[in-house]
C-alpha cells in the first residue's frame, strides 16, 4: 500500500517553551513535513479547528490549559477527533503517561528525546492514520453495496428457511412467490413443473389470490411451444424479455399489464429440467445482469429444494416399503420361531432382528451386541464345538450348519439351529458372516421323547422276549409234572391199584397251583402297564401298619425287627396300588434279612434334594452293586436258589412311575443290607399313567 510523502503531511506542535518548539520545528521541517507550531494550548486548538492537521505534537504543561485538558477538547469534537495526538513531555512517570493514554493520545515520548525517534513514531503514526482513513473509505463504500444488495440476500435467506420448512412442493413454491414478489419487489411470478417427461405434460402454480385472474392466460402460455417459458425449458437458460409489449407473447392478457419478464429453468446439478420460474416486472428492461445472476441463484436454491423435497418423498416411500417388508420379514421369521443375525468382524459387531433376543432370554435392547456377549449365551459344554464351527467357515470355507444349546439367564437350557455364510472382500478375508437361528427346543424334546419311547419299547420288547421264555419254560415244568403223574395214575388205575393215587393227586395239585400263582403274577404286571385307578389323599403310616400285619406271620416266623417311623405324611395316590408297593418291600426286606443274626427292617421317610423319600431298609444278605440296575428288570433274579419269579420289582416299578414317582436300590455290597428308596411327585389334578 502506497502512503503520502512527508512533504503533503502537516503537522501541528504546541509547546510553550520556544526554544523546544523551534526544536521540534527544525527536526521535522528537515525531514520534509509541513509544521504549524502554535506556543499555547488555545492557539493550537484555534489552528486545529480552522484547519485540520495531520498529525499533532502536544506538550504536557502549559499555563492557559495543560495538554491532558486540550488533548480531550480535540477528541471530543467530530471534526478533530481522528487526528492523531503525540504528547511530548520531561514526565515520565507511569501515571502520566497512562493519563495521556486516557485522554485520547496515540503515543507519549519522554523528553529529552532523539530526533530520529520523534521522527520514527510521527511516520508510524501518520501511516496508521492514512491507512485508518483509507479503511473508513472502504467500510463505507462496502457498506453502501451492502445496503444495496441487503434485499437480495434477504429473499436469498427467506428462500433458504422455505426450503428447510416447507413441507412439499406447493407450499415451497407459494414461500418463494411471497419472496419473489415482497422482498425482491416484483410484481408476480408463476411456475410451471414437469408431471410426465414422456408426454410433457407441466402442472402450473400460480400464488395464491392470483388464481382466478391468471390460471387460464398462464395455461394457455405454457402450451406455446414458442413461450418464453417452454425456451427456457429446452434451451436450458434464462429468456428475457425486456419489453413485453413488442414480444409475440403480448396478446397473452398476462402479458399485457407487465413491461418485462424473465423465465428461468429450474436444473438440478444432474443436468434435469424440473420445470421454469417465470418473473414479471411493471417496469421495462427491469432485469439487468446483477438481477439475473442473483434470480438465477434463487430459482437454483428453489431447484434444490424441489430435488430434496422429491428426494424425501421417495426416501419415505422406501422406507415405507421397506417397513412393510420388514414387517413381513418379521412376521414370518415370528412364525416360524426364525431370527437373523449379522456378524460385522471389522467393528466387531452383531446386529440382531427382533425375534432373536426374546429367543435368547433377553428384552429388546439388552443384549449386547459381539461375539465375545453371543459366545457367553451358549452354553458351556457347547461353546467350543461353536467356536470351531464358526473358525472352520471362516477359515476352511465350511458350511456353517449347528445345532447347539444356549442357556438363558434364569438357567433356562434352549436349543436353536444356525445356518450362517461368509462375505469376504477381494483378499479373500472374510468381513462379515450372515445368517438365521431357530430355536429347535420343542423339536430336540420330542426326539427325546421319541427316544425315551424308543428305549421304553426296546426294554418292553426284552421283557417280552423273557416273559415268553418264561411262561415257555416256567409253565412247561408244571404241566410236564402232571402230564407225569397222570401217566402213574393211569398206570395204578389200570393194575388197580390205590396206595399211591393220594400222592400222585397231591403232587398233581401242587403243579397247578404254582401255575396258577404264576399266571396270578403275569396277570398283574400286565394290568400294571395300564393303570386305570382313582387316587385320593390317605395316610402312609397307616398303609405301613396294614401291610406289615398281613405279613406278621413271616415276621414272626423269622424272628425280625421291624420299626416304623411315626412322621409319614399324607400322600395322595391310588391306595390298593401302594399297598401292594409297601407289601412287596417289606415282604423282601424280611425274606432277605431273616439269615442274619438279629434281622431288622426299618421304614421310614428324609429329605433328598428337596423332595420326600420313602425308604425300605434291611441289614440282609445286601446286593451286589454291579447288579442294582437289573433288580428291577422282569423275571430277573440274582439268587436263582430263592422263592419268588422275579415279577414282584417289576411290578413295584411300575405303580410308583404310574404316581410319577422314581424308586431305586443302594447296597454297600453282600451281606451288608440293601435300602429301596421311592418318591411320590403325583398332584391332586394329574391323571395317573
Amino acid at each position: 500500500m502506497a502512503f503520502r510523502n512527508s512533504e503533503k503531511s502537516e503537522i501541528l506542535v504546541i509547546d510553550d517553551t520556544p526554544a523546544n518548539l523551534q526544536l521540534l520545528t527544525d527536526i521535522l521541517e528537515k525531514s520534509g513535513y509541513r509544521v504549524r507550531p502554535a506556543s499555547s494550548a488555545q492557539l493550537g486548538l484555534r489552528s486545529a479547528e480552522a484547519k485540520l492537521p495531520d498529525l499533532i505534537l502536544l506538550d504536557v504543561k502549559m499555563p492557559d490549559m495543560d495538554g491532558y485538558e486540550l488533548c480531550r477538547r480535540l477528541k471530543a469534537q467530530e471534526n478533530t477527533r481522528k487526528v492523531p495526538i503525540l504528547f511530548i513531555s520531561a514526565l515520565h512517570e507511569t501515571g502520566e503517561k497512562l493519563k495521556g493514554f486516557k485522554a485520547g493520545a496515540v503515543d507519549f515520548i519522554t523528553k529529552p528525546f532523539e530526533p530520529e525517534e520523534v521522527l520514527a513514531r510521527v511516520q508510524t503514526h501518520l501511516q496508521l492514520y492514512e491507512l485508518s482513513e483509507k479503511m473508513d473509505q472502504k467500510v463505507r463504500e462496502r457498506t453502501a453495496q451492502l445496503q444495496k444488495t441487503n434485499q437480495a440476500y434477504k429473499a436469498l435467506s427467506n428462500c433458504s428457511q422455505a426450503i428447510v420448512r416447507a413441507q412439499d412442493e406447493d407450499e415451497l413454491l407459494q414461500r418463494l412467490f411471497k419472496v419473489i414478489i415482497d422482498d425482491c419487489g416484483y410484481n408476480f411470478a408463476w411456475a410451471g413443473l414437469i408431471e410426465n417427461n414422456e408426454t410433457g405434460h407441466i402442472k402450473t402454480i400460480i400464488p395464491d389470490g392470483f388464481e382466478k385472474k391468471y390460471a387460464e392466460p398462464i395455461a394457455s402460455t405454457i402450451t406455446e411451444n414458442e413461450s418464453s417459458a417452454r425456451r427456457a425449458m429446452r434451451e436450458k437458460t434464462a429468456v428475457i424479455n425486456s419489453y413485453i409489449n413488442e414480444d409475440t407473447e403480448s396478446s397473452c392478457s398476462i402479458n399485457k399489464e407487465y413491461a418485462s419478464a424473465i423465465s428461468i429453468p429450474l436444473i438440478t446439478t444432474g443436468n434435469e429440467v424440473l420445470g421454469v420460474i417465470t418473473i414479471y416486472s411493471a417496469e421495462p428492461d427491469a432485469f439487468n445482469a446483477e438481477q439475473i445472476n442473483f434470480l438465477a441463484e434463487l430459482i437454483s436454491d428453489l431447484t434444490y429444494g424441489i430435488s430434496a423435497l422429491r428426494a424425501q418423498e421417495e426416501r419415505k416411500q422406501a422406507e415405507n416399503e421397506l417397513r412393510a417388508n420388514q414387517e413381513r420379514y418379521a412376521l414370518a421369521q415370528k412364525a416360524a420361531n426364525v431370527g437373523s443375525w449379522d456378524l460385522d468382524f471389522l467393528s466387531d459387531t452383531l446386529h440382531w432382528s427382533e425375534q432373536i433376543e426374546p429367543m435368547f432370554g433377553f428384552k429388546q435392547g439388552e443384549f449386547g451386541a459381539t461375539y465375545e456377549a453371543f459366545l457367553e449365551c451358549v452354553h458351556p459344554d457347547d461353546r467350543e464345538f461353536v467356536i470351531s464351527a464358526v473358525s472352520a467357515s471362516l477359515d476352511r470355507n465350511k458350511e456353517y450348519n449347528i445345532e447347539h444349546r444356549i442357556v438363558w439367564r434364569d438357567k433356562t437350557v434352549r436349543w436353536v439351529s444356525e445356518i450362517g455364510t461368509v462375505f469376504r472382500d477381494e483378499t479373500n478375508k472374510p468381513v462379515r458372516m450372515l445368517g438365521v437361528v431357530q430355536d429347535i427346543t420343542e423339536r430336540k424334546l420330542a426326539e427325546e421323547r421319541r427316544m425315551e419311547l424308543i428305549r421304553d419299547l426296546e426294554q418292553k420288547n426284552a421283557e417280552m422276549e423273557r416273559f415268553t421264555y418264561t411262561v415257555s419254560h416256567d409253565l412247561k415244568t408244571p404241566l410236564v409234572t402232571i402230564e407225569a403223574f397222570l401217566n402213574l395214575l393211569r398206570k395204578d388205575i389200570c393194575e388197580r391199584r390205590c396206595e399211591g393215587s393220594e400222592n400222585i393227586i397231591s403232587r398233581m395239585m401242587n403243579a397247578s397251583t404254582k401255575m396258577r400263582s404264576l399266571l396270578d403274577d403275569l396277570l398283574n404286571i400286565s394290568k400294571a402297564g395300564h393303570l386305570s385307578i382313582s387316587p385320593e389323599f390317605f395316610s402312609l403310616h397307616e398303609l405301613t401298619t396294614e401291610a406289615i400285619e398281613l405279613v406278621t406271620g413271616q415276621i414272626i416266623a423269622k424272628n425280625v425287627s421291624v420299626i416304623i417311623d411315626s412322621d409319614f405324611p399324607e400322600i395322595y395316590g391310588d391306595r390298593t396300588r401302594l399297598l401292594e408297593v409297601m407289601l412287596n418291600l417289606i415282604d423282601n426286606a424280611v425274606k432277605f434279612s431273616s439269615g442274619m443274626d438279629k434281622p431288622e427292617v426299618h421304614i421310614g421317610c428324609c429329605e433328598k434334594n428337596g423332595k420326600t423319600v420313602f425308604y425300605v431298609k434291611d441289614n440282609g444278605v445286601g446286593i451286589d452293586p454291579h447288579y442294582t440296575h437289573k433288580i428291577f428288570k422282569l423275571f430277573e433274579k440274582l439268587d436263582a436258589n430263592t422263592d419268588g419269579n422275579g415279577i414282584g420289582l417289576t411290578l413295584v416299578k411300575r405303580i410308583i412311575e404310574s404316581h410319577q414317582g422314581s424308586i431305586w436300590v443302594e447296597s454297600e455290597g453282600i451281606q451288608k443290607g440293601a435300602t429301596f428308596y421311592f418318591t411320590l411327585n403325583l398332584a391332586r389334578n394329574s391323571k395317573l399313567k
